[in-house]
């Protein structure tokens, strides 16, 4: 079974910042934002074998690693984040594309992060809700991959 997903760019409009700790701790975050109509896109497809195969069609780049794989230090370290923070226990072929450039400053390793987590979420039924999902991202962007960012 071959499970597509995505998920949309961001743009804020202000309030940059306000959504990071220790500030949104201690005064609360207000960012004004908006997603735009430029999308990552996923697909996924189970394979045979205990291995991911990531195909990054913009980097031009494939990368395989194995299963609960936890160096973060290599390229690529969301899809290992986003597989061992879920427990995915199959191999899959993993096709990522993005409608805009990596560093673009539109949230894009966190659309990655949504639209692949969203995959397994289709995929294994894990029923999780889009709040949910947004939470996971956030939780393996931060927590997982130790990666500096806001809650936007």
């Amino acid at each position: 079974m071959i499970i597509r997903a995505k998920a949309p760019f961001r743009m804020s409009f202000g309030g940059g910042g306000t959504d990071m700790a220790p500030f949104c701790v201690d005064h609360g975050g207000c960012i004004i934002s908006t997603t735009i109509d430029r999308h990552v896109f996923i697909t996924i497809e189970p394979r045979n074998d205990q291995k991911m195969h990531v195909n990054a069609i913009n980097f031009d780049k494939e990368i395989t690693f194995d299963i609960g794989d936890k160096d973060y230090s290599q390229e690529f370290e969301i899809f290992k984040g986003v597989v061992n923070v879920l427990g995915v226990k199959d191999g899959f072929n993993i096709t990522a594309y993005s409608e805009l450039p990596a560093g673009s400053g539109m949230g894009g390793s966190s659309s990655l992060s949504v639209a692949l987590i969203g995959a397994f979420n289709k995929y294994y039924d894990l029923d999780l809700d889009k709040h949910e999902i947004a939470q996971k991202a956030y939780d393996i962007e931060r927590k997982e991959l130790e990666q500096s960012g806001g809650y936007q």
